[in-house]
């Protein structure tokens, strides 16, 4: 079996997407391809047949779409602007692109078509206060409700989903405050759908939520501490897609963490080095056996494989370099 996968970052001599196929049968991870279309696609989605980046550019907020072709390479179908400047991160539902702009803290939603033509913004939400920094969004597994993690206000803000990407303020609780300093990142959700979990960059915590399924009130269920070290900084968070086994990526100490979670409640079982330095982000194959880390100060992604028992992380399999990588999508 091949994996494909699509990796961005921060663009380099005219490349800024790549193309990439991991061969377990030999351990190789190779580049097939390398798109130029897109300036700093730090954030890529795929639907289908198509890929959707978030272009972190500083003059102003910016999506774009591309068609994946049969021999796996790439075409630029458009791209879409919207108001406010350093797209960091995007959520992708079936006809509605959600975006968070770390530059300018506000966040967007864009409606695209079948075939991927991005067409309109249909909404725009700004923050009042200091420096807000919005980092990231999820729905909830329903997509009735959109959850926004705002790096610079300490919050999770919640609001309700329209149809056509019309999103508004959830007004029976606007938000949920963390503790000052702990920087919200990213966030990931169970497979039932009942819990909502946080990694925080400062603060190198976990916060984890129950979802009210009837009105989309998050309530604090539990919060644990990674590390001490001020010279680290939580990054990525995914669930395995077989299990309730939680992983967290730390740039500093370059680890992975394995944490169990039950009911809400999180235990850290262990930690595994990422391959290589300042593990942004990182996803895991749809059947589970592997984990892809951009390691994005050591310009390397590397593939971890999975012990099917106990979830614990090998040391790198394969490895390919990659110039300043910060995502990674697993295509089909």
């Amino acid at each position: 079996m091949t994996y494909k996968m699509y990796i961005g970052g921060y663009s380099s001599d005219n490349s800024s997407i790549y193309e990439v196929n991991f061969y377990p049968e030999n351990n190789e991870l190779k580049i097939e391809s390398v798109n130029n279309e897109s300036l700093n696609p730090v954030h890529i989605r795929i639907k289908d047949d198509i890929l959707f980046t978030a272009n972190e550019i500083d003059e102003v907020a910016r999506v774009s779409s591309f068609r994946i072709n049969a021999d796996g390479s790439l075409k630029l179908i458009n791209r879409m602007d919207a108001q406010g400047f350093g797209t960091c991160d995007i959520t992708v539902d079936d006809d509605i692109l959600y975006g968070a702009n770390y530059g300018s803290g506000n966040i967007f939603s864009v409606v695209f078509e079948e075939d991927g033509q991005l067409i309109e913004v249909m909404s725009n939400i700004n923050h009042i206060g200091e420096e807000p920094r919005a980092h990231s969004t999820i729905l909830s597994k329903d997509s009735k409700y959109l959850y926004e993690a705002n790096l610079g206000l300490d919050r999770i803000f919640a609001y309700e989903v329209f149809p056509e990407g019309i999103i508004r303020s959830l007004p029976s609780q606007l938000s949920v405050s963390l503790k000052d300093n702990e920087g919200p990142r990213h966030m990931n959700i169970s497979r039932d759908g009942k819990y909502l979990y946080v990694v925080n960059e400062f603060g190198n915590s976990i916060y984890s939520y129950s979802i009210n399924p009837v009105n989309g009130h998050l309530q604090q269920i539990d919060r644990i501490k990674l590390t001490d070290d001020i010279k680290c900084y939580a990054a990525d968070i995914h669930f395995a897609k077989h299990s309730d086994q939680l992983y967290v990526s730390l740039r500093g100490n370059n680890e992975i963490y394995l944490i169990d979670v039950e009911d809400g409640k999180m235990t850290i079982v262990e930690k595994y080095p990422s391959g290589g330095k300042w593990p942004r982000s990182f996803t895991i194959t749809d059947d589970s056996k592997y984990m892809i880390v951009t390691n994005q100060y050591s310009d390397t992604v590397s593939v971890l494989e999975i012990n099917q028992n106990t979830g614990a992380l090998s040391a790198p399999v394969a490895e390919v370099e990659i110039f300043r990588p910060t995502t990674v999508a697993i295509y089909k």
